[in-house]
């Protein structure tokens, strides 16, 4: 193997434990070359937790459909993003 190509190639075959010990020794051999790593980002409470509320509520709004009681009356169940087709594995609850 001499090619980076080659190295890449082999290393996509490791199992992910000798993945890691490729991974801790390239960084050894880094650290013993003076390359230095790039300064970390800084992100304030504020926006580490507007980012977590906002995964969340895209969560909460793709894996539950929302369901009104005027969709149910009319046989519909209103999904996220104004989905209005009844899916077929509800039909037998709307009955």
């Amino acid at each position: 193997m001499s090619t980076l190509a080659e190295i890449e190639a082999a290393a996509e075959q490791l199992p992910a434990e000798e993945k890691q010990e490729l991974i801790l020794f390239l960084a050894a051999r880094l650290r013993a070359t003076g390359f230095e790593l790039p300064p970390p980002r800084m992100f304030t409470k504020e926006q580490v937790a507007q980012w977590i509320a906002d995964d969340e509520e895209g969560y909460r709004a793709q894996a539950q459909p929302e369901v009104s009681l005027l969709g149910l009356l009319k046989g519909k169940i209103v999904f996220h993003e104004g989905w209005e087709d009844t899916p077929e594995e509800f039909k037998p609850y709307l009955e």
